[in-house]
């Protein structure tokens, strides 16, 4: 619940928004920076954050832009075993 209410906060910030839903970013001195996040841009997802930790695996937090009214869920996937299985689920 709580990262559910994290992203309703990212995603009503406009500049927030637009950063996760960026595929990629190349930086001056940097480099091109790829998001990780591999449904990004496909079914109307539009972004939000990949992240994995010891206690709580592969995690997920992403929306997608779904319908005719352009409904936006918000979805958490955590626990998955490793990156592939949580773009699968």
């Amino acid at each position: 619940a709580d990262l559910i209410a994290i992203g309703k906060i990212a995603l009503a910030n406009p500049v927030i928004a637009a950063i996760v839903a960026t595929q990629s970013v190349d930086v001056p001195g940097v480099g091109l920076l790829t998001n990780n996040n591999e449904l990004l841009g496909t079914d109307g997802v539009n972004g939000i954050k990949t992240g994995t930790l010891a206690e709580a695996g592969a995690c997920l937090l992403f929306s997608a832009v779904i319908g005719v009214d352009g409904l936006s869920p918000i979805t958490v996937i955590v626990r998955s075993p490793g990156s592939t299985g949580r773009f699968a689920s």
